[in-house]
């Protein structure tokens, strides 16, 4: 007893997170020599960290709303209703991931160990619960897909702590996000009328602890090479971000036809040694607004190509426009337009550490999506070598 609550009590969460996140090999091999238990795993660890995307998406719907010049909100009940259900199942989802590696590892000559299993799963999920704050921010809903980091340190603990064979991880780590992926859906299945009895309302949540390539997105490419390019990222990551006002010189006068009204910087709060900057600008045409906003995540950034290493694609069309996901030039890209309102967003990564986002009105989708061509992506790239 005594024991179980010493390993509590010196369980640092700040510390295990960082580390798992930008030293991933090294740490694996801490966590080996020194397992946490399944208690100290919930009490310490998940309950906390998984909180941080349900809470996220809580205040998003409620206190920001959704959208750029005309926001939306939802009902506090509704909200209240997703987020509960957001965090059972990423509990669940823990549960789930480690149990099925605890069973997938034997068939690719790994060493089938509850604690340790329970360990790679929670230790895994903390790129995905860490990048779900993201989706508080108005602009930085993209960044939420650094939690696709979670299949990268899925697939280098595999080796640590199962004794899996580095040769055969990759396909381990499909199998047990597969696998993992088909149970999480029938328990969503399965939960989500809860959501309606609190709400009132009819409510769907789709689990974000699940790994890349599940559904309707998908995975293209090499993946052991994109594997390695992610390491690589990860390795040459800066601690110090750039400062805003050297940022503010890349937001030109004008943009497209559109002639710039607004612009001011944020330097972010430090968070365990973790800072970062941002500029955004606004620019009018007529009644017409677009914004744009550019992000420097600094070491955070670290893992902001990981989805176009990953070779992420998601495409979804209606009559009144579509919303897409892809790579272009080794760079995440992330596009949508509404007819209706007029209304589009470009988004993309690069330089393994920046955002760029372009959001508003004009006539037609070419007019946002061009706006890139008018700001010099490889310059700001520069500011950090």
């Amino acid at each position: 007893m005594q024991s179980g609550q010493s390993a509590a009590l010196s369980f640092d969460l700040v510390a295990r997170a960082k580390a798992i996140i930008l030293s991933p090999r090294s740490e694996w091999l801490a966590i080996r020599e020194a397992p946490a238990s399944v208690a100290v795993l919930y009490r310490n660890y998940a309950m906390i960290l998984a909180a941080i995307p349900a809470l996220a998406g809580f205040f998003r719907a409620v206190v920001f709303g959704h959208g750029f010049l005309f926001r939306y909100r939802s009902g506090i009940l509704s909200a209240l209703s997703t987020a509960l259900l957001q965090y059972m199942l990423s509990l669940v989802a823990l549960a789930v991931i480690a149990l099925i590696a605890n069973m997938v590892v034997t068939r690719f000559e790994g060493r089938a160990h509850r604690g340790n299993a329970f360990n790679l799963a929670a230790f895994s999920l903390t790129a995905s619960w860490l990048a779900g704050a993201f989706e508080l921010i108005p602009g930085l809903g993209l960044l939420s897909l650094l939690g696709l980091y979670s299949f990268y340190l899925l697939y280098t603990g595999l080796p640590v702590l199962m004794e899996v064979p580095r040769e055969k991880a990759l396909v381990c780590t499909l199998v047990i996000a597969l696998s993992s992926a088909v149970v999480l859906m029938v328990a969503s299945a399965i939960v989500s009328p809860l959501a309606v009895l609190v709400s009132g309302r009819s409510a769907s949540y789709e689990p974000t602890a699940n790994l890349p390539g599940i559904g309707k997105d998908r995975v293209t490419g090499n993946l052991e090479q994109r594997l390695h390019h992610m390491e690589d990222a990860a390795r040459k990551a800066s601690v110090t971000p750039i400062a805003a006002d050297q940022l503010k010189a890349y937001m030109p006068e004008h943009l497209g036809g559109y002639e710039r009204v607004e612009i001011a910087s944020t330097s972010m709060g430090q968070a365990g040694g973790v800072r970062g900057s941002s500029v955004n600008a606004v620019y009018a045409l007529g009644d017409d607004r677009v914004k744009v906003e550019l992000v420097d995540m600094a070491a955070l950034g670290a893992v902001a190509g990981m989805g176009a290493a990953l070779g992420i694609e998601s495409e979804r069309e209606t009559a009144d426009g579509f919303s897409r996901t892809f790579s272009e030039g080794g760079r995440m890209v992330t596009e949508k337009w509404n007819k209706s309102s007029r209304h589009g967003t470009y988004s993309t990564t690069f330089g393994d550490r920046f955002m760029i986002s372009i959001e508003g009105e004009a006539d037609d989708y070419a007019t946002i999506s061009d706006m890139i061509g008018d700001i010099d992506l490889s310059g700001i790239a520069g500011l950090a070598r």
